[in-house]
């Protein structure tokens, strides 16, 4: 088992505090759009205001070239957002590859993706960002 962080474009986030904000999947695509923590070593990093724990940005992992895509217990059931906040979907608690495939799970559920290395990049402030 191979570990997210140790894909080069996912070394320098932390997901297990990084919000869900969206997954949309297509017929051989995967994204995932998050409020991403950033770890001190991430090039992009910056000192949080005094309301948050973590440096956090507006991300989005994405799986290309599907060959396979399967979710089981999808469960898109927003947590009650704080007030002026909107709804976010959880964390991705677990995130590692194994034997061809990737292995995502999280209160939204769990995803198994046959697909190019995910690549994580940067994205404006989403409609539904936290």
């Amino acid at each position: 088992m191979k570990p997210y962080y140790e894909f080069p474009s996912l070394e320098h986030v932390y997901l297990e505090d990084s919000w869900v904000l969206d997954i949309q999947t297509g017929p051989d695509s995967v994204e995932i759009t998050l409020d991403t923590v950033l770890t001190e070593s991430h090039p992009e990093y910056s000192d949080p205001p005094p309301n948050r724990q973590y440096c956090y940005r507006y991300g989005r992992i994405c799986f290309q070239n599907a060959k396979r895509i399967t979710w089981t217990n999808k469960s898109m059931v927003p947590t009650p957002p704080d007030p002026g906040e909107p709804p976010d979907y959880g964390n991705i608690d677990v995130f590692y590859f194994s034997e061809g495939s990737y292995h995502l799970i999280g209160d939204w559920g769990e995803l198994d993706i046959v697909s190019s290395e995910p690549l994580f990049e940067f994205v404006e402030k989403p409609e539904t960002s936290r």
